[in-house]
């Protein structure tokens, strides 16, 4: 418990401003005066010590219009950090936060959604949050999404739109993505086959230690006739990927 604690406090300080090693008498001045920062950057102090219901306290006080604060809040009930655990009320925290555009809280509620936590499972609903991270470019969401069109979980499969979002998500380096659009390629799913470029895309999402890139990379020769030639296309795109 005293680990899972540590680790959420850490995770409390880099969601939040940096917190201070001992708070500022300015700081201590603004936020009880209502600067909702200030009161975040005290709340952030408070659980960088590991006193909880202290940074709860200031969370709160911060959480009518920042989003920062509804986000941390939503981190203590999830853990039972300085308040019963709840994960209802981490829910209606992260709500709140996404209402209000933030990115880091709209993958949070998507999550919620997609498995059930604190809210009935509703995968449509889950779909709809990670686009709506995924159109703010966080790269995690525009991986899931696309896998999301892909299978046709929580929104109508559409290949095309899973390529889209894959493809966004790999040029930015995210391995899973990389595998994927490295699969779709080679089987023409939503694009048109290439497998040069569906070789580049496995080759990096391989370099990452993803096996499963690896192992499909490696048994293209065998199942879809991949020639050495464009292996060695797809080899030298990797290398200028990784170059750029």
């Amino acid at each position: 418990m005293k680990r899972q604690l540590s680790i959420l406090a850490f995770s409390l300080v880099v969601a939040g401003v940096q917190a201070v090693a001992q708070p500022a008498a300015d700081v201590m001045a603004a936020a009880k005066k209502g600067d909702a920062k200030a009161q975040v950057t005290l709340g952030s102090y408070y659980a960088g010590q590991g006193e909880f219901k202290e940074a709860v306290n200031w969370f709160k006080k911060a959480s009518k219009s920042d989003t920062t604060a509804q986000i941390n809040l939503a981190f203590c009930y999830s853990a039972g950090a300085g308040v019963n655990a709840d994960l209802k009320e981490a829910f209606n925290w992260y709500k709140k936060a996404s209402d209000l555009g933030s990115v880091q809280a709209q993958v949070k509620l998507a999550y919620c959604y997609e498995k059930g936590r604190g809210v009935a499972k509703n995968e449509a609903e889950a779909a709809k949050w990670y686009l709506k991270a995924a159109e703010q470019g966080l790269l995690e969401a525009q991986s899931i999404y696309g896998t999301m069109c892909l299978t046709g979980v929580g929104v109508g499969q559409d290949y095309g739109e899973a390529v889209k979002w894959f493809g966004k998500a790999a040029e930015r380096g995210n391995s899973e993505a990389q595998y994927r659009l490295g699969v779709c390629l080679t089987l023409g799913q939503g694009v048109g086959k290439d497998f040069p470029e569906a070789y580049k895309w496995l080759t990096l999402a391989a370099g990452a230690g993803r096996k499963d890139a690896q192992q499909f990379r490696d048994n293209m020769p065998n199942y879809y006739k991949l020639t050495p030639d464009q292996a060695a296309e797809g080899q030298k795109r990797a290398a200028a990927f990784v170059l750029k």
